[in-house]
């Protein structure tokens, strides 16, 4: 049968009154995971949606009797008025941590969270990777050689984020230098250098119980050895 009641938002960039029909631009079905049917409403801020950040709404239920009810809220703010950065911006693949900082951040939700993301070459939030959202405004990153774009997504309670300023960071292959007169090659010395120093790097992890920086490093050596 027809639903006993009905949730209708409207405000700028969106109304929706289901009595009536859609008028204006819908709320998505992501950004509505209850519907506007149910026994409560809800909307979820880290989908995509019309709702504008700062704006006002009213949130009316309408029951199929007649009665209504309604109820102003306000959607905040994303996070604002900080900057993370990396550094350094240049390094030895696999030996040099990259660490991004993030400070001067704040939001109407708190507390705020961090994720780091990685793309190689140009910025590509689309296939960038991302770190897990922790609570430390600081990430340290082991990369392979090549060039990478880091910037950081901050979030707060409300699921509102914020993405920083992108850092260019190079990262090249650790190598002994061959071409010193007294240089005495020696087979594997090179690969060996390299392991051992990677090696140090996850026990220096390991012992600060920092299980996705090894799992991180560990991955990068198995991909520079295939």
């Amino acid at each position: 049968g027809a639903a006993a009641w009905a949730w209708g938002v409207s405000g700028p960039g969106v109304t929706t009154v289901p009595a009536a029909g859609w008028e204006g631009p819908p709320l998505p079905a992501l950004a509505v995971p209850a519907g506007f049917s149910s026994g409560h409403f809800v909307i979820d801020l880290a989908a995509g949606s019309a709702l504008v950040p700062g704006a006002s709404y009213t949130l009316t239920l309408s029951s199929a009797g007649g009665g209504f009810a309604r109820r102003a809220f306000r959607v905040g703010m994303p996070p604002s008025g900080g900057a993370c950065a990396a550094s350094p911006t240049q390094g030895y693949a696999l030996i040099d941590p990259f660490t991004v900082v993030c400070e001067g951040w704040g939001g109407d939700e708190m507390p705020l969270s961090y994720s780091v993301g990685v793309s190689r070459g140009g910025w590509d939030p689309a296939t960038a990777m991302w770190t897990a959202s922790h609570s430390s405004s600081s990430s340290s990153l082991y990369l392979q050689p090549g060039g990478f774009s880091v910037a950081a997504r901050v979030t707060d309670s409300a699921g509102l984020s914020a993405l920083s300023a992108v850092t260019v960071l190079s990262c090249r292959e650790f190598g002994l230098d061959t071409n010193r007169s007294n240089y005495t090659y020696s087979v594997g010395e090179e690969e060996g250098r390299g392991l051992a120093l990677a090696e140090a790097a996850l026990q220096r992890q390991a012992a600060l119980g920092r299980a996705s920086a090894v799992a991180q490093v560990a991955d990068a050596v198995l991909e520079g050895l295939s």
